[in-house]
């Protein structure tokens, strides 16, 4: 690992990330100030970023989405590998406490996200 890289910045994830651990996850208890994880069944490489501080915040890229007319939605299945995988997956996120979600595309949720993201995933998608 290149030394510049060994701590990584809080939100400021570089290219470097994306291409070094996706599609492996890797823990911020050994130091770096984020984890890594990739988003079984999303789209190929899809991962998203988790930092414990302050509550807890989840950095989706393409996985989750939060813009109109869509408003707050999984990936469109036509983008998915598996959207019912994916789903089961996001289930899992719901571990640590998540107070804030980022999105690459659409507005952030900066507080209580966990039960926004439980209701989400308790849809049935039928």
């Amino acid at each position: 690992m290149p030394p510049s890289a060994a701590k990584l910045p809080c939100l400021q994830p570089s290219l470097w990330i994306w291409r070094t651990y996706a599609p492996r996850a890797e823990s911020a208890s050994d130091g770096r100030e984020l984890d890594v994880i990739e988003i079984e069944g999303a789209a190929a490489r899809e991962i998203a970023l988790y930092h414990p501080k302050d509550g807890g915040t989840l950095i989706f890229g393409d996985a989750l989405i939060n813009f109109e007319p869509y408003g707050f939605s999984l990936l469109p299945q036509k983008y998915c590998l598996n959207q019912k995988r994916m789903r089961r997956f996001l289930r899992k996120l719901l571990l640590p406490p998540i107070e804030r979600m980022l999105f690459a595309q659409g507005i952030p949720t900066l507080f209580g996200a966990a039960a926004r993201l439980r209701k989400l995933l308790a849809v049935d998608p039928s």
